[in-house]
């Protein structure tokens, strides 16, 4: 993949879906409704839906060796990451790191846990957050960067990125 924006009102078309297929909390959807309502108003008209799975397979699984890199090394700004986690009770710690694969721990920008079978959980960043290397989406079982999870201890989400 690379970096391909798109008009906003499809990637929320997108969002809605995913959030709708992953039975998201009111409290998500809510959240990403407000983070819409904001991206309209300051006017970002463009945006990436990069969607990922906790199957190690292939991309877009993101518990693989290196981690998932969905958009190539140019820089990105970060607007929301949602993820709902498989059937496991095995920690899982989805992270979003700002170079081309997930070594360096200091570089994960965000970092999400899971814990309990179903969990759900997001971040959004209603300025951005500014990746300036690259974009790489990562799950493994420990605080600091410890085993690649597996299927169905990470779980299935997106991530949001603009310019």
């Amino acid at each position: 993949m690379a970096l391909t924006l798109e008009d906003q009102v499809l990637v929320w078309q997108r969002v809605e879906k995913a959030l709708q297929a992953q039975n998201a909390t009111k409290v998500a959807q809510e959240a990403f409704k407000a983070l819409k309502e904001n991206l309209v108003a300051r006017g970002i008209a463009q945006l990436q839906f990069i969607p990922f799975s906790d199957i190690s397979t292939a991309d877009p699984g993101i518990d693989q060796d290196t981690g998932y890199s969905p958009i190539g090394a140019v820089a990105s700004t970060v607007y929301a990451l949602f993820v709902k986690k498989g059937s496991t009770a095995t920690d899982s710690y989805v992270r979003l790191y700002n170079q081309t694969s997930n070594t360096t721990i200091t570089l994960a920008f965000v970092s999400l846990i899971l814990a309990v079978a179903g969990d759900e959980a997001f971040s959004t960043y209603p300025k951005g957050l500014i990746f300036g290397t690259d974009l790489t989406i990562s799950a493994d079982t420990g605080a600091g960067a410890g085993t690649e999870s597996t299927a169905g201890d990470a779980g299935n989400g997106f991530v949001l990125i603009g310019a």
